[in-house]
């Protein structure tokens, strides 16, 4: 299950305990003029050519850091899902952005209603496949993320949890991380795709 501000659904525990210096952005590279058929037209005299330009490239040690932090987000939340009323969002969220907010709404509404998500994660999964830097202290993920989770309400008459969800989904998330000074952390989380039922992911630690 998928949560509001978090995304909407289901979370697990782990959190970075690396130190990761303040990223550093590499200088953006410049492309050289194609020529041929896919070139552009050459140009007239007195005309100015313009170098098409790529985004500034990522400190790999910096992306990989990012990724570990939607990892460690991920496990936390699931954690927090399984225990709603031990958990403390506060902790794997960033202060900044209104993702913690959100999710500590979402996880005390489960704890109130009794509700949590079943200890078996049926193999639920997320996969950052692009990583984006902002600025130094800001970057922007978009991730694939398998949740089969369950949801368990109150026991019914036979004295078993009551199953209120145990569909198998898959959705395309946005997720904004900030770097405090020692760690990244989820700030502002949104679902932006349904990709349908069942796992329609790349193989987990896949970045495609």
């Amino acid at each position: 299950m998928l949560a509001a501000g978090c995304s909407d659904g289901t979370s697990a525990p782990v959190s970075s305990n690396t130190t990761v210096s303040p990223p550093n952005v590499l200088p953006a590279s410049t492309t050289l003029p194609v020529f041929g058929p896919d070139g552009p037209p050459t140009t007239l005299v007195g005309q100015t050519s313009v170098a098409a330009t790529i985004a500034p490239e990522i400190d790999p040690a910096v992306e990989a850091a990012v990724k570990q932090a939607v990892q460690d987000f991920f496990a936390a939340y699931m954690t927090c899902g399984q225990a709603p009323a031990q958990c403390h969002p506060a902790d794997f969220h960033s202060s900044r952005g209104t993702a913690v907010g959100q999710g500590t709404v979402y996880f005390q509404g489960l704890a109130a209603r009794g509700e949590y998500f079943g200890p078996d994660l049926r193999g639920s999964y997320i996969v950052t496949q692009s990583v984006a830097l902002e600025d130094a202290t800001s970057a922007m993920t978009f991730s694939c993320w398998y949740d089969a989770t369950i949801l368990l309400g109150p026991v019914d008459a036979s004295g078993q949890p009551t199953v209120l969800n145990d569909k198998r989904i898959s959705v395309r998330e946005r997720q904004q991380l900030f770097f405090d000074g020692t760690d990244w952390k989820v700030g502002e989380a949104a679902t932006v795709q349904d990709l349908g039922d069942g796992n329609k992911c790349p193989p987990a630690g896949s970045t495609d």
